[in-house]
């Protein structure tokens, strides 16, 4: 939050500047001293910083940082060459920059991309778009994750006057062990899934990695209710701090092993629409709770549950609702099972075996009925309602990600290799999946590296947005439309 203090005894509050200068240099340059053959200070001051004049001489500026990146004081120049490099945000003073800050207008990314940027020092496994802050009234937010470094970066993605270009960091969340999965309940509640202690914060680079592999294979040294947790969030803040006053709201006490995945009922869809169903699958548990009334949090006792889904040997790790009264779940080495949450019963209504291995995503379409596997030879096309596999669609590199659009619409998202593809099933789904069908690529943008995760989400005008997170930690959002 920018924050500009009125000094005591009635003095105006000190000029806000905000950088505008030096965007294809990663900023401006600033020194330690007002002279300028005084020393240059390493990091610069960068492009939409904004900064609080402290002494203004001639057309050298005096600042101290109040957001943005670079160094906390010093001396720039506010032009140089006839460019502008500062713009003043109000001579009325910092008080009135905040309320201005406060009362904005966002603007989202139609037409528009950002990135690609370095989001986590390792691989990004997990991204989330907040449905329910949305322009113009909210900005538009982004969960990122990291399962290997125990964290939740939450980005501001809006375009506004006044503030740094996006992605803009609101801050950090340090989650009890590894991050396997995120879900919003509301614009105030965060989920999330949590699969084994977090790695030890010394050591070398191969000692954490041996104790990651042996820790994801051991879940079981979790405390009490760490697997799923729902975090209060604040719904507003302006985007200049990196304070992200953030606090356990619940511990949710349904599973003695690490948490997989979370699947809320409804799934995709309109922005802002509650989810009242949210299903969580670990080794010894899938379960089924009710959102509470206000969204921010699960009601203590679950609604439907059975222990051991897919035995001791399967390690179920995929959750798709068909409808409010009917769940498919997912293991790693293509088997997929069907619960009638809505009989109560605690036995599969139905299996299913794919032959394939490596499963790393499912998404179902309610509306046609189609459930689609990402697994590391391709796509697996199964029809719901028939409990068949109509089509294996293989690909050259390894589909790491699926995730729908919206849940009537006949198309998806799929991270394949370093490529995030858009996919097309209408006629796959209407010629009931022949040899003659296939879903058919119809965008596809490349990235940095290979793609981990995926999300997207409409916005207001109805464009359609996607984000990627990659292997070396960098993640890009677009207009797909």
């Amino acid at each position: 939050r920018i924050s500009a203090v009125l000094p005591a005894g009635g003095m105006p509050s000190p000029l806000l500047w905000e950088v505008i200068g030096g965007a294809d240099k990663g900023g401006i340059l600033a020194r330690e001293g007002q002279d300028l053959s005084s020393p240059q200070i390493a990091e610069r001051l960068a492009t939409g910083a904004v900064v609080e004049e402290v002494r203004l001489v001639g057309e050298r500026l005096n600042f101290a940082k109040v957001s943005g990146d670079g160094p906390e004081s010093g001396w720039v120049s506010l032009r140089l060459k006839g460019k502008e490099l500062l713009a003043p945000l109000g001579a009325e003073g910092g008080v009135a920059d905040l309320a201005r800050c406060e009362s904005r207008t966002w603007r989202d990314l139609d037409g528009q991309s950002v990135g690609p940027w370095k989001a986590h020092e390792d691989q990004v496994t997990t991204v989330l778009f907040d449905r329910f802050s949305t322009p113009p009234d909210g900005c538009r937010r982004l969960y990122t994750s990291c399962w290997s470094l125990a964290k939740v970066c939450c980005w501001e993605l809006s375009a506004a006057a006044g503030l740094k270009s996006p992605p803009r960091l609101l801050g950090e969340l340090s989650v009890p062990g590894l991050v396997s999965d995120l879900a919003s309940l509301s614009g105030r509640c965060l989920l999330t899934a949590v699969s084994a202690n977090p790695p030890p914060e010394t050591g070398t680079a191969c000692h954490q990695a041996d104790f990651k592999k042996r820790m994801a294979e051991q879940d079981d040294l979790l405390g009490q209710g760490d697997q799923l947790v729902a975090w209060t969030i604040p719904e507003t803040a302006a985007s200049a701090s990196r304070s992200f006053p953030s606090q356990v709201a619940q511990k949710v006490a349904l599973h003695s092993r690490g948490c997989h995945r979370i699947c809320m009922w409804p799934g995709v869809g309109g922005e802002g629409s509650p989810p009242q169903l949210v299903a969580s699958v670990s080794r010894d548990i899938l379960g089924v709770c009710r959102v509470d009334g206000e969204g921010t949090g699960l009601e203590e006792e679950a609604v439907w549950k059975t222990i051991s889904p897919h035995g001791e040997a399967g390690i179920a790790k995929h959750l798709s609702w068909a409808s409010a009264g009917s769940l498919w779940s997912g293991d790693t080495q293509g088997l997929l099972k069907v619960w009638d949450i809505g009989s109560g019963r605690s036995e599969a209504s139905q299996e299913l075996r794919l032959g394939v291995e490596g499963v790393s995503g499912m998404v179902l379409q309610p509306s046609s009925g189609l459930l689609i596997v990402a697994h590391e030879a391709g796509l697996a096309f199964v029809d719901c309602r028939g409990g068949k596999l109509i089509r294996q669609q293989y690909t050259k590199d390894v589909v790491t990600a699926a995730r729908l659009i919206e849940v009537e619409r006949p198309d998806f998202f799929a991270g394949v290799g370093g490529n995030l593809v858009h996919y097309e099933t209408r006629m796959l789904g209407a010629m009931g999946g022949s040899s003659e069908t296939k879903a058919h690529a119809v965008g596809m943008w490349t990235l940095p590296a290979k793609v981990l995760s995926v999300d997207s989400v409409r916005s207001a005008s109805g464009a359609i947005l996607a984000v990627a997170g990659c292997q070396d930690g960098r993640v890009a959002v677009l207009d797909a439309s």
